[in-house]
């Protein structure tokens, strides 16, 4: 193998594994505050740096406290961005504050409030590396997506048991693109983790077929579930709904200032 290609695919490097957490985190959480049609797509592939850092760091002998400080960053960075909207509450005039002390009010928001969320996914860390160090995971490599996936789906349920789990930090809004998300239709049946399961998922399987170098049952499977939910959001779409009367609602906003409507 290249020894370029080797260390994209093996980060061995401190630094190098935090950038590919970081990347991870941030791509993930861009995806679930700006959802597009692009996004969508990448979505599937954003936590391939985040497996193949888990991996190297899982080989090496991680320590407990190195697997949460890795699973703790990954969610962090990802809610920096998803917290993004306190910004738009600058200055909060309905508060009375001055501006310094609303700009000091809003950094804690973005910056502090994602420490909660982040907390669970030091536990979602601990968790991958303890299984990734098991012997039936080394003799049996392809359930470890599999258990990458239910670990992040644990976390992101769990977070949303309090007040400050977001209940718009989830994977599959990211699937939410105008038009028909085809992509996200299968929640209606199966839920929406069962979507962030499979996104998980696919990036996972994708990550393991780089590392272990066996491509085929890797790569078909993740397109095998891929289609399939497309398949799946495009017959529910077809369905026939029955409608017999439609009713226009209309909703005005009221030209009032927040500190009023506050008061």
């Amino acid at each position: 193998m290249n020894e370029k290609l080797k260390s994209v695919i093996y980060p061995e490097k401190k630094h190098q594994i935090f950038l590919y957490l970081t990347l991870s985190g941030v791509l993930s959480g861009l995806c679930m505050a700006f959802p597009t049609l692009l996004g969508a797509a990448i979505e599937w592939l954003v936590f391939i740096p985040a497996a193949l850092a888990l991996h190297c760091a899982s080989k090496k002998g991680c320590s407990l406290k190195q697997a949460f400080s890795g699973g703790f960053w990954l969610i962090y960075s990802q809610n920096v961005i998803v917290y993004h909207w306190f910004v738009s509450f600058y200055p909060l005039e309905f508060t009375g504050m001055s501006k310094l002390g609303a700009a000091g009010v809003v950094i804690v928001a973005v910056f502090g409030l994602p420490i909660l969320a982040a907390i669970f996914g030091g536990v979602l860390g601990m968790i991958a590396a303890c299984v990734s160090q098991l012997r039936i995971s080394n003799k049996y490599p392809i359930f470890l997506p599999f258990v990458y996936a239910s670990a992040y789906v644990l976390c992101e349920w769990i977070r949303t048991q309090f007040w400050f789990g977001v209940p718009w930090g989830r994977l599959s809004l990211g699937q939410l693109t105008e038009g028909v998300p085809y992509s996200v239709l299968s929640s209606s049946i199966f839920g929406t983790y069962f979507v962030t399961f499979l996104i998980v998922l696919v990036s996972c399987l994708i990550a393991q077929a780089l590392i272990v170098g066996k491509f085929k049952l890797r790569v078909i499977l993740s397109m095998a579930l891929v289609i399939s939910n497309l398949l799946c959001g495009v017959i529910i779409a077809s369905i026939p709904r029955e409608t017999k009367s439609t009713v226009k609602i209309a909703a005005i906003q009221a030209n009032i200032n927040s500190r009023d409507k506050w008061n």
